[in-house]
């Protein structure tokens, strides 16, 4: 039995490692809730602030003109509502604040639903451009800057509609799949060739990224989601229905195919 100094001291411990624990922890929420202190270059516009951790070398107008036009084909997107976006040149910086939110560091955005913020590592959207490109027209894989940010505003969009707790619920297929389907629909509207059905045979083919696991879960979930609001004509809160697996959508799409 513990004399009473040692109680004492024990206890004093422990609310000193619940202190520092709970310290670091503010320091974590406050960092990732106001990237603003990596960023030093800000530009105001009516639809979102646009800030770099660079010089602007890119017209932020254009770009976010683009976004909004976007935007608008997103069922779920206030286009009044006002968005943070935060462009990452150097990508170490983005991986910085990833980690810091606990997300992966090799990506080309993370969302920040609390405060409307989105981080883009521009270099890293250009890798991906570069290593896969036209190939790869309509999904993550284009190396499309707009397309990239408008995906995780979708997130954003969605944690808004269903509350931060049902977002992060969700099953990653339809997270995942929503933003991918709804950012690519502006894109897949100025292409007179596509064809969905072409484009859904191609993506959930077994050779399909067969080495990269996980941006073929991204493009098959696209598909998924896609197939269910397209052709299935579902609304956003039914393909958010809990009744849904990815195994029995994909089973019907495929169905479909043949």
């Amino acid at each position: 039995m513990l004399e009473p100094f040692q109680r004492r001291r024990l206890i004093r411990g422990v609310l000193i490692l619940v202190g520092i624990y709970v310290a670091f922890e503010a320091g974590r929420v406050l960092l990732i809730s106001f990237p603003e202190f990596y960023f030093g270059y800000r530009e105001e516009h009516a639809f979102a602030s646009v800030s770099s951790d660079v010089p602007f070398d890119i017209d932020t107008a254009s770009f976010v003109a683009d976004l909004e036009e976007r935007a608008a084909f997103v069922p779920i997107l206030k286009v009044s509502k006002r968005q943070n976006v935060f462009l990452a040149r150097e990508h170490s910086r983005f991986a910085f604040i990833a980690q810091v939110a606990g997300q992966g560091a090799n990506a080309q955005g993370l969302s920040l639903p609390w405060r409307n913020n989105v981080v883009v590592s521009r270099t890293f959207v250009e890798h991906i451009g570069e290593r896969f490109g036209d190939d790869y027209r309509h999904t993550m894989l284009a190396g499309d800057l707009v397309q990239v940010t408008l995906h995780e505003i979708v997130h954003n969009a969605t944690a808004e509609q269903l509350g931060w707790l049902a977002f992060r619920g969700l099953p990653p297929w339809k997270r995942e799949g929503y933003a991918e389907y709804t950012s690519n629909l502006w894109s897949v509207a100025q292409d007179p060739d596509d064809d969905f059905r072409v484009r859904a045979r191609r993506m959930l083919a077994q050779d399909y990224l067969a080495n990269d696991p996980v941006r073929r879960f991204y493009a098959r979930s696209q598909i998924l989601v896609e197939y269910l609001a397209e052709v299935r004509g579902l609304s956003f809160s039914e393909i958010m229905d809990d009744g849904m697996s990815q195994k029995d959508v994909l089973a019907e799409v495929e169905s479909w195919l043949q």
